[in-house]
């Protein structure tokens, strides 16, 4: 999926990705046994509940791979204090605290590694590569900030097909 909202997605090996919103107080409407993967733009992982709100939502949607933009850490802010339980520690990339940033929460049961070398250096942006059932699935967070010059939106857009 190449939109990214605050909506979710689901993925399935077989299937065209789709886009759907839904109500959480009925449960579940995604299958399991997907790989699952959420995106939010979040304004603020240390907002009041706002980690106690993903880790009810990771639960309820048992999701593989949580994306999160504008985090809105820097380095003052220690990982150990925005982990989710049963995933492994976020992958992050800070801005600083009044804006951007990124995170890639990936569950515990499964093996990823980060792609360092194919990360845009000019922007926020995270790569890992997640296995998962026998399938390598390459994820990218990368987040612009949305009061950029007409000619830096052209670099940003520049820069991005290069990945």
């Amino acid at each position: 999926c190449s939109n990214l909202s605050d909506m979710s997605y689901l993925s399935d090996l077989e299937d065209e990705c789709q886009s759907f919103n839904f109500a959480l107080s009925n449960g579940s409407p995604i299958n399991v046994n997907n790989f699952n993967i959420v995106h939010y733009n979040i304004n603020s992982i240390t907002a009041d509940n706002r980690l106690d709100q993903l880790s009810d939502i990771c639960n309820t949607l048992n999701l593989t791979v949580l994306v999160i933009t504008e985090s809105k850490l820097d380095e003052t802010i220690p990982t150990n204090l925005i982990t989710l339980p049963g995933y492994h520690e976020p992958v992050r990339r800070d801005r600083n605290r009044n804006g951007g940033g990124v995170l890639i929460y990936i569950a515990e049961y499964l093996v990823f590694q980060q792609i360092s070398n194919l990360q845009s250096a000019l922007y926020e942006h995270i790569w890992v590569d997640v296995k998962y059932k026998n399938v390598t699935f390459s994820i990218n967070a990368l987040y612009r900030p949305p009061n950029e010059t007409a000619e830096s939106h052209t670099q940003f857009l520049q820069h991005v097909h290069q990945y």
